[in-house]
């Protein structure tokens, strides 16, 4: 069974784009969907290459060349869908290759009470646990059980994503 297909693999935070250049590199398939965003500084305005999704690029291999993707320090994990390897179809692929086509896309996560999420950034990083409340639509409280019983943090809700 030497088909390829298209496997998403977790990445460290804000590795994304280097994860890509060594997976090149290493002569791995791999699509990493970005999109041009409009950012805005004092002095000027300019369009520049932002990733769609946050933590996850896209790999083409075989099942039995699926663990050549670790030889990229920043990769973590496959992505799992109910206990299996999440296998993403060519359809897929295509479609989020015609939607990064598009200037100014901005995904924004939604959370809502009781989602389990995972810290991916600051002093808490690779907690896990519930959110409790969205006082405001920056910051999200959690519930994590590791730190304590009940204990709780605010935390930017860019340092956070569900878990998977």
């Amino acid at each position: 069974m030497n088909e390829k297909k298209w496997y998403v693999v977790r990445t460290n935070p804000r590795a994304e784009k280097k994860v890509s250049e060594k997976l090149s590199v290493i002569g791995i398939d791999h699509y990493l969907p970005l999109h041009k965003q409009l950012k805005n500084w004092h002095d000027r305005k300019k369009y520049v290459d932002e990733v769609l999704f946050k933590s996850y690029v896209f790999i083409y291999t075989t099942e039995q060349k699926r663990q050549e993707v670790f030889q990229v320090s920043a990769v973590v994990k496959y992505l799992f869908v109910g206990g299996k390897i999440a296998v993403v179809t060519e359809k897929e692929i295509e479609q989020i290759r015609i939607f990064c086509t598009s200037n100014d896309i901005k995904i924004e996560e939604t959370y809502k009470k009781g989602d389990e999420v995972e810290v991916i950034s600051g002093q808490f990083i690779g907690l896990k646990g519930q959110l409790i409340s969205t006082p405001d639509r920056r910051k999200l409280q959690i519930h994590i059980p590791v730190l304590n019983c009940f204990a709780s943090i605010s935390i930017d809700k860019n340092d956070v994503v569900k878990a998977v």
